[in-house]
């Protein structure tokens, strides 16, 4: 039996449904589109306490609404045309300080941010949103975060 190839698509954010789900509009190739819902590969609400879930729920907003997204599913994960996709999530875009998380997705030549990864690391910094912030865009003044 031969293994499916890893596939990734590129899409675009349109909403994040919870710490680990979120709706993403993905590029399927000759300009067919399909929203899906996908489970976020590394990030559980299981992981975050109860009382950081707002402040979590926020960075993944921060992070990931309306971007660019590259989407990487493997194996069989298909499943039904209505059913959520679990995949890993990378974010299509620059970022700043080097974050935990910066990796070359398969089939790709580009480090990326790989939002399980990233979204783990977060629970240390008690899911700081100006620190995601920082990653995003720099903190202004040239200083790594």
């Amino acid at each position: 039996m031969m293994e499916n190839p890893t596939r990734i698509y590129s899409g675009r954010m349109k909403r994040v449904n919870g710490l680990a789900s979120i709706i993403v509009e993905l590029e399927l190739g000759f300009e067919i589109k399909a929203t899906k819902t996908v489970i976020v590969e590394g990030v559980s609400s299981v992981d975050v306490p109860p009382r950081l879930r707002s402040d979590a729920s926020h960075c993944l907003v921060v992070l990931l609404g309306g971007k660019e997204v590259f989407v990487q599913i493997a194996g069989d994960s298909d499943g039904e045309q209505n059913s959520a996709i679990l995949g890993r999530v990378f974010l299509a875009r620059k970022v700043f300080a080097d974050p935990e998380g910066m990796m070359i997705p398969h089939g790709l030549s580009t480090p990326l941010l790989e939002i399980g990864t990233f979204f783990q690391s977060l629970k240390e910094r008690s899911y700081d949103v100006d620190y995601v912030k920082a990653v995003l865009n720099g903190n202004g003044n040239g200083k790594s975060v």
